[in-house]
């Protein structure tokens, strides 16, 4: 307050000392508030009317307004030091010293599209005609890879219960078609493929939630709490983003999709991982049998706008009875961060019995 800066100055007498005294103030405030939040903390975890989902829940909105004040106070990074750190990291990687800030994407020849790969921070939007692989690519595809990696993956499943979103996971390590799991005459070598898949998947660093997640607020909570407890995240993947909703009240669905979006991009740069919104299409794309553009997301021109990366994957067989199975392409409708290129036949292959994307020739190498 006034009293105490007036102090300060009265015991110093040193105006070009006023920066600091408002540093340390600040600092003296942020330390008042985490003492009043330890209070309330307390408070919540001896509330016997709240369950303890209910007590967590409100523990980490705490949490999470400190953090939103702490940000507050920031004023930005100067041009010269963020240069600095920048070339060092450069010339830490050129030494070997350093790896990448990069995260595969399962895909070698879209990884070498994108220059190695997802960075951390970017949006990645998938959009697609149903039947087309949109959530392959993003669950099967992505999320897995980020998991075979160690980098641990948050999948929002909106559309599907989380036995299915592992259904399909299995499906992918196993080679064993998900839409033959629940049906009787598995032979045992099916059998022990599934068991091994389903060992590799019950390992792997993957989280699914589902509705309690269907907003914002809901998201950033469980992604926020999943990395807690991992140390690390290194995907979202959400299921997608038509069926969340806003808490915050909008006066149309557009504005209420620009908020979401806006906020998932948001979610990928605090939390320094890469996010997947899925997509579903306008009723006009699925009137053709022509592949879609990311333009034509359902409900906001935002969705495809907020995105780093916008990637249309799309089945030849689904449209054309000539085409065969494995033909499979991934177009590239925006990149922020460099040329675009679109996958195609000779770069990338359908793999039906696990139900995701692969590199071209990889059946046979595998």
């Amino acid at each position: 307050g006034g009293s105490t800066m007036v102090s300060l100055l009265n015991r110093v007498g040193s105006i070009h000392k006023l920066d600091a005294y408002i540093d340390r103030l600040l600092e003296m405030s942020a330390r008042r508030r985490l003492f009043a939040a330890s209070e309330t903390l307390s408070s919540i975890a001896v509330d016997g009317d709240l369950s303890p989902e209910e007590a967590i829940s409100e523990a980490e909105a705490l949490v999470g307004q400190l953090r939103e004040a702490g940000e507050n106070l920031t004023e930005g990074d100067d041009a010269g030091d963020v240069v600095n750190d920048y070339m060092r990291n450069v010339h830490a990687i050129q030494r070997g010293e350093k790896e990448p800030p990069r995260i595969s994407t399962g895909l070698y020849p879209l990884d070498k599209a994108l220059g190695g790969g997802f960075r951390p921070g970017w949006l990645v939007l998938v959009m697609s005609l149903n039947g087309h692989g949109k959530t392959a690519l993003a669950v099967n595809g992505f999320a897995w890879s980020v998991a075979q990696q160690g980098r641990p993956a948050l999948i929002v499943s909106l559309e599907m219960p989380a036995d299915q979103i592992v259904g399909r996971l299995i499906a992918a390590e196993s080679g064993i078609p998900v839409q033959v799991h629940d049906q009787k005459g598995l032979n045992e070598d099916q059998l022990v493929a599934m068991v091994h898949g389903a060992q590799k998947v019950s390992s792997a660093p993957i989280r699914v939630v589902g509705h309690q997640a269907a907003t914002i607020d809901g998201v950033r909570q469980a992604a926020r709490s999943y990395k807690a407890q991992k140390g690390d995240l290194g995907i979202i993947v959400v299921d997608y983003i038509q069926l969340m909703r806003s808490q915050a009240k909008t006066s149309n669905r557009t504005e209420e999709l620009e908020r979401i979006s806006r906020g998932l991009k948001e979610l990928a740069m605090e939390l320094d991982c890469v996010v997947v919104s899925i997509s579903q299409p306008t009723m006009s794309a699925k009137r053709t049998k022509e592949r879609p553009t990311i333009r034509d997301s359902k409900g906001s021109g935002a969705i495809d706008d907020d995105a780093d990366l916008g990637l249309v994957p799309w089945l030849l067989h689904n449209v054309n009875e000539n085409a065969h199975p494995w033909e499979a392409q991934i177009g590239m409708d925006k990149f922020r961060h460099g040329p675009r290129r679109n996958l195609y036949e000779g770069d990338i292959e359908w793999d039906g019995s696990r139900t995701r994307f692969i590199t071209a020739g990889a059946r046979y190498r595998g």
